[in-house]
Order: C-alpha cells, then structure tokens, then sequence
C-alpha cells in the first residue's frame, strides 16, 4: 500500500518540477522576445538598405545626378538635392540604430562616397554656369565609387545571412516551447493523478479514522458504567472521549472536555513538564502508573488530588491514550484528618492534670503519661516495660483478676 508521506515527496517533486519549467519557460520567453527584436531589427536595416538603393539607383540619386550632368536642367539638380537630402536622413536613421561596428563602417564608406558626389554635383552646377561642355564636365567630375557598391552588396549579404540565422533559431525557439509545452501538459496530468491519489488516501484514512472513532464513542456507555474516570486523549493532548466519572472528576459535563487539550487542566506551573511527559509517553510506548498523586485542576479551578494509570491504544497510523484517574482527595483529606485528631489526643494525653495510661488486655503498660510516672514515682520508660501486677499489692491481685 502506498503510504500518504510518499505521495507528499512525489507531489513536492511535481512542484519543484512545475518551479523549475516556469522558470525554464521563462527564459526561454526572455531568449524569444530578444530573437524576434533582433530579426525586426535586421527587416528594419533591411528595409532602410532597400531605400537607400531605391534612391541611390537609376530612378533616384545617379539618374538625376547623371541626367543634371548632361543637360544641366534646373529641375534634375533640384530633384538631386531632394534626394540627397532623404540619402542623409536614412544614414542617420541606420547610424542611430545599428550596434554592429561592421555595417557602420561600410554605411559611413557609402555616406563618404554620397558626399563626394554632393561636392561634384556643385562643380558641375559651377562648370555649366560658365558654358563648359559636357565632355569636359563629365572628365572633371568622375567619383571612383567601386568601394561604395563593394559595401551596399557586403551590406545586403549581412543581412540576408542575419536574417536566415534569426529565423533558424525562431524555428528552434518554437520547437522548444512545443516541447516545453508537451512537458507542461505531461506534468499537469501528473499532478491531477497525485492530487487524487493523495485526495483519496487521505479519504480513505478519515474514513477509517472517523470508524474508529465511532467504534470508541460507540463504547461511551461501557465507560460510562466503569466507577472510575477514564478519559482518551491523542497523542497530541486532545481529549477524545471522556466518561460520566471524568465529568464529575472535573466538575463538567462529559462533552464539554471532547476536543480540549489535558493541559488546560494540569496547573500552570507544572503544564510545560506535562508536555515533555505526555511526549515521552508515547514514545516509549506500553503502559505507566503513577501512584504518587498528581494535581488537577477543575473546570472551576478546584485542584484535586488523582493517581494515574496510563495504557497505550493504537488505532492504524493513530496513538491513543487511555487514562485511569482515581481521585484521592478525599482519602487524603481523611488521613489529614485523622493526623490532626491524633496529634490532638496526643497532647490531650500528655498535657493531662492526672495520670493517664493505655494499658493492654493482658495488663502492660502500653504508654503513660508524664504526671502518672511522676505519682507512681517510676520513670516513664521503665512504667511501660512493666505490668500492673507489678504495681498491685499480692493479695489485691487475685481481686483485680
């Protein structure tokens, strides 16, 4: 039979385990929310990057560069200017938010290589104005921009590959949250099967507990009919049963000491040491007597004198006590009594103004007191090793018989 305490190890194991995997789970949210920063982040630059050579390209910046170059038409120049103008925007914007030394370098060698031509394209504006050729013009402002388009397609694979490598590792994240997930559910099953075992087993054992219980309440008559107080007390102090002889001990009715705890009726000085008792009773098992009475206190704070006898009663996991309670309050209220009476007949006996003896059926002196050894002239010691024949004239002894 599985016992309930190794339920609560695998039921604290689940918990752990159900700790650990939140945790896990939330790292793995943390590692998550980083990726997808970081792939928006790179469609960003990606996106900027495809600006950049949207106005860069044949239909913005070089084709309105090249076409100002040819015909020197007022508007190419200022479509040119405009295009330069969103050119600085977007480095900013790609400068402010990239972290990769790498793909600054190669934006600022781009912005370099645009500012080369924002000079020249003045110098083609100056070489018009004074009626140069076009042949002349187009010697005169050639840009070696090799370098630049080296880093915008170096820029472009960057991201590619960043972007590949993103998604690859959002792909493994999902994975790993599927599979967390399956661990989760697996998990929750099993702590809804341990719940249920541990539910039932402690049923179970309630269920057993309450029987025996009743089994004992049941037999509340029998120790009703028993001429002494009897009381069931757990082995953590609390009363379970207690007979119409406990009640009248403790000046209460029987179901008023159900569920109190002994202590509340062992006077406060000597409650701690009872704990320590009560403990080691149950430890040690087997029965206990005590016969030198204990005191206890009534339910109207009258403290009674009582000899204990203690048996041990084991009902499945569950220890009881079954106590034995004699009251010997009034045995020693008659024995003070009789001690006080004695004392007094004593000193009666002594202090007498006339000579006093206890004298036995066969005629010895058993004890005389002072003021007979003083008339009888004898000491008192010697008078009651002697007999009253010794005393007696011969012929008066015969008339005394």
């Amino acid at each position: 039979m599985v016992k309930p305490k190794h339920l609560i190890y695998v039921a604290s194991l689940l918990v752990i385990a159900a700790l650990a995997i939140t945790a896990l789970n939330h790292t793995m949210q943390r590692q998550q929310e980083e990726i997808s920063r970081q792939l928006r982040a790179s469609l960003d630059s990606q996106a900027r990057i495809s600006t950049l050579i949207h106005q860069l390209g044949y239909t913005g910046f070089i084709h309105n560069f090249k076409n100002y170059v040819l015909r020197g038409e007022e508007p190419y120049y200022q479509a040119t200017l405009e295009n330069l103008k969103q050119l600085s925007t977007i480095f900013k914007s790609t400068q402010a938010r990239s972290d990769n030394p790498s793909i600054d370098a190669q934006v600022k060698l781009i912005e370099q290589v645009v500012h080369k031509y924002e000079l020249k394209l003045e110098q083609a504006r100056m070489l018009h104005n004074q009626g140069a050729s076009v042949e002349e013009i187009d010697q005169l402002i050639r840009v070696d921009d090799m370098a630049a388009s080296a880093a915008l397609r170096d820029l472009i694979t960057q991201f590619h590959i960043q972007s590949a490598q993103l998604l690859r590792e959002d792909a493994s994240g999902q994975r790993r949250r599927d599979t967390l997930l399956q661990l989760v559910l697996a998990l929750s099953v099993g702590t809804v099967v341990v719940v249920g075992a541990l539910s039932w087993v402690a049923l179970t054992g309630l269920r057993a507990r309450l029987q025996e219980h009743s089994k004992i309440s049941s037999r509340q008559k029998l120790l009703d009919a028993a001429p002494n107080p009897i009381l069931v007390v757990t082995e953590s102090g609390i009363i379970v049963v207690a007979n119409q002889g406990a009640a009248k001990l403790f000046e209460c009715e029987s179901d008023a000491l159900i569920g109190r705890e002994i202590e509340e009726f062992i006077p406060e000085a000597a409650r701690g040491d009872h704990i320590e008792y009560r403990n080691l009773f149950f430890r040690s098992g087997g029965e206990r007597t005590m016969r030198n009475p204990v005191a206890l206190s009534t339910a109207r704070n009258e403290i009674k004198r009582v000899e204990v006898q203690i048996g041990l009663y084991q009902i499945e996991q569950e220890r009881f006590a079954v106590v034995n309670l004699l009251d010997v309050s009034k045995v020693e209220n008659i024995e003070r009594h009789a001690a006080q009476l004695e004392e007094h007949f004593r000193m009666t006996f002594e202090l007498a103004p006339v000579g006093i003896a206890q004298i036995s059926l066969e005629g010895h002196f058993l004890k005389v007191n002072r003021q007979l050894a003083a008339i009888l002239g004898y000491p008192r010691r010697d008078l009651e090793e002697m007999k009253l024949d010794d005393l007696t004239p011969v012929m008066e002894r015969n008339a005394n018989r």
